[in-house]
């Protein structure tokens, strides 16, 4: 009986050590290759590092088939920017796809940026997203124009046809 206690013993040992290793290897290959991350947030971080950004706190969340089945959008922030940023799964993993970070360490009633994704020559996706200060903002009003060439190098401003206006409850 005594040999029988010391197999399982030596076994739950044996089994122990290599989940361990299978832990390490999986913490390096994370670390060192930026791949086999399990959870999406994990490239949101990855993200932050190669943006400078600072730990931000995830805002909102949204689906975005567009880049792919499994393509998610986070909105985060922290004190000095809000960021932008695109993962989807794939083989390796979840991997980042971009950040577009807003540095909102000025003083602004108002901090802006937009991100477009252009998928054979027509702009599939669209985000106008940032970050309201100031409380007395009532009213937002976006209109996006593109800068069309003009005679003699005059510079025209021409609206896309995009334009939204959100109220202070919508901020």
């Amino acid at each position: 009986m005594k040999r029988k206690g010391r197999r399982l013993s030596s076994r739950r040992r044996r089994t122990l050590w290599r989940v361990l290793i299978a832990a390490v290897t999986l913490f390096l290959v994370n670390r060192i290759f930026l791949i086999g991350l399990l959870f999406p947030i994990q490239a949101v971080r990855h993200c932050e590092e190669r943006e400078g950004t600072g730990r931000t706190a995830v805002v909102c969340r949204e689906r975005a088939p567009e880049i792919g089945r499994t393509g998610l959008v986070y909105l985060t922030e922290n004190e000095k920017v809000t960021m932008l940023s695109a993962v989807r799964l794939s083989l390796y993993g979840w991997i980042e796809i971009y950040g577009v970070p807003v540095d909102c360490a000025e003083e602004a009633p108002i901090h802006g940026g937009w991100w477009s994704l252009h998928q054979s020559g027509e702009a599939s996706l669209f985000y106008v997203f940032g970050r309201v200060d100031d409380p007395d903002v009532g009213l937002l009003q976006i209109v996006v124009r593109h800068n069309a060439e003009a005679p003699k190098g005059n510079d025209v401003w021409q609206p896309l046809g995009f334009e939204w206006g959100l109220e202070r409850e919508d901020l």
